[in-house]
C-alpha cells in the first residue's frame, strides 16, 4: 500500500459508520439510556470521578458525542475545557 491508499478518505465508509450508530441508537434501551445520562450529569456537576458514570453510559450505547454534549450541557464548553484540559470539541 502507498501512503495514499492507506489515508484515502472513502465516503462508504462514513455513511457505513454513520448507519452502524444510527442502528446502535435505535437498539438501545431508552431507560438505561436516561439512567445513565443522569449518572453521569450527576457525578460531573457534583465533582465527583467520572469513569464510573462515563463506563455506564458507554454501556448504554451512548456516543462519545453524546456523553461529551451531555457533559457541556452542565456547565457548558468553557468549563468542560478549563476542567478537563485539553479541547474536546475540536473533535466534533
Amino acid at each position: 500500500f502507498t501512503p495514499q491508499q492507506i489515508f484515502e478518505y472513502d465516503p462508504a465508509w462514513r455513511a457505513k459508520q454513520i448507519a452502524r450508530l444510527d442502528g446502535a441508537k435505535r437498539g438501545r434501551d431508552p431507560v438505561r439510556v436516561e439512567a445513565a445520562s443522569r449518572q453521569l450529569a450527576a457525578a460531573y456537576r457534583e465533582r465527583a470521578n467520572i469513569i464510573e458514570p462515563l463506563i455506564g453510559a458507554a454501556k448504554a450505547y451512548l456516543s462519545i458525542g453524546e456523553m461529551t454534549e451531555l457533559l457541556a450541557g452542565v456547565e457548558g464548553w468553557p468549563e468542560l475545557r478549563r476542567r478537563h484540559g485539553f479541547y474536546i470539541d475540536e473533535f466534533y
